[in-house]
């Protein structure tokens, strides 16, 4: 079992924070001040910022970036995790 966290944007990003996850995230810190949530989920990693934009490590390892407003951007056509 994995443990998520909580952190600002103004914070380094923890460090069980996957690499390419890590760099996602600090690619988006030009969203709004607040705080980016860590989960797991099927062991893989999951960031949520308070804006509602959503990252997750993809079952290939890179990056599936997902806004409040819009579907989940990846090629992972049968993943159900996020609708």
């Amino acid at each position: 079992m994995q443990i998520g966290t909580r952190w600002r944007t103004t914070e380094a990003p923890p460090s069980s924070l996957p690499s390419a996850l890590r760099d996602a995230v600090l690619a988006a810190e030009a969203t709004p001040d607040g705080w980016w949530t860590l989960t797991w989920l099927e062991g893989r990693a999951v960031a949520e910022h308070d804006d509602g934009l959503r990252l997750r490590e993809l079952p290939d390892g890179s990056v599936g970036r997902q806004s409040a407003e819009s579907e989940l951007d990846d090629s992972d056509e049968d993943d159900e995790l996020f609708p």
